[in-house]
């Protein structure tokens, strides 16, 4: 497990190269921006990066459990991680594509 971010003020242009680089070893990101956060259920993350000509887009959409009820909704955030990396490839539904998923399990 990469070492997640534990707010937004954490998701920076090294955390996001990190765990791109899983699956873009030569992935350079030049820049990051956060252009907007949004709150709910969890935390959207709007970013922009410019990486050059990677087949990536520059555009991505990061959900988190920034909330401060995260914790009481930690179940939910678990089950949607493992939708997106693991269920969801395996059936060719119409969903986003997901670069990188991961939960913490620590308890911290």
């Amino acid at each position: 497990m990469a070492d997640l971010p534990r707010g937004s003020a954490d998701v920076d242009r090294d955390w996001l190269a990190s765990v791109l680089r899983r699956k873009h070893p030569d992935l350079v990101i030049d820049a990051m921006r956060v252009t907007e956060v949004i709150h709910g259920a969890c935390t959207k993350l709007r970013i922009e990066i410019d990486a050059g000509e990677t087949g990536l887009p520059a555009r991505f959409i990061m959900k988190a459990g920034f909330e401060p009820h995260s914790e009481a909704m930690a179940s939910m955030h678990v089950n949607e991680m493992h939708a997106y990396r693991d269920f969801l490839p395996t059936v060719g539904a119409n969903a986003p594509l997901c670069f990188f998923a991961d939960c913490d399990t620590s308890g911290r």
